[in-house]
């Protein structure tokens, strides 16, 4: 190790250091979790009820909150001392001030958390002037690409159905009980039913994986109706909390902001709405418990639910209603080593699930569809416009979107396998080989092209190839159910699905400070316009 990355490392360490100190995390363990969760719930409810934001300032306060919180969480999950001392739920402005800086300071560590491992993968350099961190920064050719991942919307959620609490709030006022400053509510078997027909459907239409999807513990089926029961319950809490609000509670709830309920309660309630063996509900739980299978470095996205050591979850509704279920569950899998291997096996069932959503989607086309494999490689699926004489193969990618910049390189690796052998179709076509045009029912006649169809991500700028386009396959679907390829094809060799920078987004130079160590780094912004 040479003298420079030894001071780098001693960087970052004091970086994680100066991240850590903070007041909440010398309070006892049950009483700083429920403070941090407490204070992202404020944040939320202030953004989302009170000054109620834009649809799109509210996606970048919901991304923001989910990725920072992770951070004093686990600072909190790993140090602070566990005791009997009970949860003081009364509104404390020194300790919710400290929450919220604490919360706002780690979207400048994620940035650092960020640059640390860039700077060891080579992708930039660093340059230490007292305590400035100058960072220097190949800049991409097109970051349209980095643009694309973060904002072109994600298996067509905007289709995901939004429901309207009003016929719940005459059954929910008979079971809510106010306490002074807080409330609670008594959830019985028929305010469950209620609460999970009125909301159930908006979460349960966010899951796409095969229902017969199993796993060592439980299946998807399984566990898809215990996390819609368990987001039916948090977005109930929110609602009962704008009810009290309007009544005039002090600090507009904010005691019971956090959902906090007996473990064996919440089994009971879950078992109820559910005939789902508690076995089993117990181990979707635990698996969507914070820190548990062995999860080194737990994410609170992925694990949203915490367990207070004392009986008792805490549940945050801002968590449990934002959370991307599905992904972040294949998230988690691939994270414990009993689930890997039949993880794996189950991923590439569903490359082979992707094919079939595709002929049912363009069903109402004149398409023809065709796969194989000639010559070592595998032709996913083949899109035919006979009469137009046009042909698009593309090479199918089903992985979970990256969370981090080890996961960005490894899913980029797997994108470019998917270009490379998109260029060996393009090559096979140009020599006019005739396995592939028997395989195809094509000749040289034929306007053709090869892409990648991925599911959650296209990859880094580098591994592009200016005559593979990338892309999601909804994103491609969209465009093809007009039943016109010869467009689609032109539409994706001058890259038109690409956002545009200055008229889709903005890149910005972001100052980023965490113990007095300072940074200038990047950042990227959507535009009203897009």
């Amino acid at each position: 190790m040479d003298n420079k990355t030894q001071d780098i490392d001693e960087i970052e360490i004091a970086i994680d250091r100066a991240f850590s100190d903070n007041p909440i995390a010398k309070l006892p363990y049950s009483q700083a979790i429920w403070t941090l969760l407490a204070g992202a719930e404020e944040y939320h409810f202030r953004h989302s009820v009170v000054h109620p934001a834009t649809e799109a300032e509210m996606a970048v306060v919901v991304d923001g909150l989910l990725n920072a919180l992770t951070y004093p969480v686990r600072t909190v999950y790993k140090n602070c001392v566990r005791d009997s001392t009970p949860i003081n739920f009364d509104l404390n402005d020194y300790n919710y001030e400290k929450s919220v800086e604490w919360i706002g300071g780690a979207e400048d560590y994620l940035q650092f958390c960020s640059i640390f491992p860039l700077y060891r993968r080579k992708q930039i350099t660093i340059e230490v002037k007292g305590n400035e961190i100058l960072i220097h920064r190949k800049s991409p050719k097109n970051i349209a690409y980095e643009a694309y991942d973060r904002f072109i919307g994600k298996r067509g959620e905007m289709d995901v159905i939004l429901a309207d609490p009003t016929p719940l709030v005459p059954s929910l006022l008979g079971k809510m009980h106010r306490n002074g400053n807080s409330f609670q509510i008594k959830f019985t078997r028929r305010l469950v039913e209620g609460i999970v027909r009125v909301f159930g459907p908006q979460y349960l239409s966010r899951f796409v994986l095969p229902p017969h999807w199993k796993f060592v513990y439980f299946d998807i089926a399984q566990f898809k109706l215990t996390m819609a029961c368990l987001q039916s319950l948090a977005s109930a809490w929110m609602v009962a909390r704008q009810l009290f609000a309007e009544q005039g509670i002090l600090g507009a709830g904010y005691s019971s902001s956090v959902l906090i309920i007996k473990i064996a309660e919440l089994e009971n309630i879950i078992f109820q709405s559910t005939k789902i063996d508690k076995i089993k509900i117990q181990s979707i739980l635990k698996y969507l418990t914070f820190g548990q299978c062995e999860i080194r470095d737990p994410d609170i996205a992925i694990q949203p639910i915490i367990n207070l050591e004392n009986g008792s979850y805490a549940i945050s509704p801002l968590l449990l209603m934002h959370t991307n279920a599905e992904r972040n569950l294949c998230v988690l899998l691939n994270q414990i080593p009993l689930e890997k291997k039949n993880y794996s096996f189950l991923v590439q069932e569903k490359e082979s699930e992707l094919f079939n959503r595709i002929v049912k989607s363009l069903a109402n086309t004149s398409f023809d569809f065709r796969s194989g494999k000639i010559h070592g490689t595998d032709i996913d699926i083949a899109i035919i416009d006979r009469s137009n004489k046009v042909c698009l193969c593309l090479e199918l990618k089903w992985f979970i979107e990256p969370a981090e910049i080890r996961e960005v390189e490894m899913r980029s690796d797997e994108v470019a396998k998917g270009i490379k052998q998109g260029l060996k179709l393009m090559h096979l076509f140009e020599v006019q080989d005739q396995k592939l045009f028997t395989t195809l029912g094509v000749d040289a006649s034929f306007d053709f092209q090869a892409a990648v169809g991925s599911e959650n991500f296209i990859g880094r700028e580098d591994i592009q190839d200016k005559r593979i386009p990338v892309l999601r396959v909804w994103h491609l679907i969209s465009h093809l159910v007009t039943g016109d390829l010869n467009s689609t094809v032109d539409w994706l060799r001058q890259r038109k699905y690409l956002p545009k920078e200055g008229r889709d987004f903005e890149v910005r130079t972001m100052p980023i400070t965490v113990g007095g160590w300072r940074a200038e780094w990047y950042g990227l912004r959507p535009l009203e316009s897009s």
